[in-house]
């Protein structure tokens, strides 16, 4: 399954201008042009990916063929030159002594490195060796690199929510391709009304942070923040725009417009975020992808320069 979203950057400024103002006018306003995808122009255009896998939770316990499905996404965008400079993964599973997720995706066919793609992994959540596969469970970020760089790789753990013992964080990490460095980050908020609290600042601080300490010419973060946009963009100090940032979907702040990123069985509410310096573009567009063995959908974020 696939539902594509695209639109004009000015019209999209008004819309967090006004959301900025205290949410007045969330009628779409005239003018935001929609299309199935963003003009294909490959000097200018940049492609992302934002991929919650489920890689343990409902019963998929680290399965390994997930990764397949993530080499395919990715291969498939590859071959049609459209391939995301950055992919954030969250609810990946890793065994460094056995079969797992994260391993599958450096192997076998489409690896992601054979298309020249690095992979950073952090685990927030103490390791659980009762765990087949997934011993190590936490978040990643694949980026397109030239091998002779070095990546530099920061990571924060979240504060606690109100949601059990397992622990959430955020990855950032920078790669060089195509003679430019790049940043490209990846976090993971609970799914409970404390994370917003806790986390959503902490998380664009962090990556505020990183984007000053080193100022690359690409920046993107992607994620599943776990909380729908209107309390995302308003809760006090969370903003998302504060890291420089704006969303893939023109029609984030529009509830009934925006692409739900869950559930694939009933499309509800949007939780997962594609995120890209607001200096890089002009348009944009998403789509989302409906995968085996998952229940948020996949996105594929397109940010375009005229």
């Amino acid at each position: 399954m696939t539902r594509s979203r695209g639109g004009r950057g000015p019209a999209r400024l008004r819309k967090l201008r006004a959301a900025a103002a205290g949410l007045v006018g969330l009628a779409s306003p005239s003018g935001v042009a929609l299309s199935a995808a963003a003009p294909a122009h490959a000097d200018t255009t940049w492609n992302y990916a934002q991929l919650n896998i489920r890689g343990y939770a409902g019963g998929n316990n680290g399965d390994p063929t997930i990764a397949t499905s993530v080499k395919s996404f990715v291969r498939a965008r590859y071959n049609a030159g459209r391939a995301p400079m950055a992919v954030s993964l969250q609810e990946v599973c890793h065994d460094p002594n056995g079969l797992s997720q994260l391993n599958s995706l450096a192997s076998g066919a489409n690896n992601l490195p054979s298309m020249g793609y690095t992979t950073k992994f952090y685990r927030p959540t103490a390791i659980n060796p009762t765990r087949s596969n997934c011993t190590h469970y936490g978040i990643a970020v694949s980026m397109l690199w030239d091998s002779q760089a070095m990546p530099v790789v920061r990571t924060s753990l979240l504060p606690r929510a109100n949601v059990g013992d397992e622990r959430r964080g955020v990855i950032c990490a920078t790669t060089r391709f195509g003679g430019k460095w790049h940043n490209g980050c990846s976090p993971h908020l609970h799914n409970d009304s404390s994370a917003l609290t806790h986390q959503a600042g902490p998380v664009t601080d962090f990556i505020a942070d990183f984007n000053r300490d080193y100022p690359h010419f690409g920046k993107y973060w992607g994620g599943d923040l776990n909380t729908d946009p209107i309390p995302l963009y308003t809760a006090s100090g969370s903003t998302p725009w504060r890291a420089g940032y704006e969303e893939a979907d023109p029609n984030v702040l529009h509830p009934s417009d925006a692409l739900k990123t869950w559930s694939i069985g009933n499309p509800r509410r949007k939780l997962d975020y594609l995120f890209a310096a607001r200096s890089l573009w002009d348009d944009s567009s998403i789509q989302r992808y409906s995968y085996a063995l998952q229940d948020h959908f996949w996105m594929f974020g397109r940010f375009t320069r005229h």
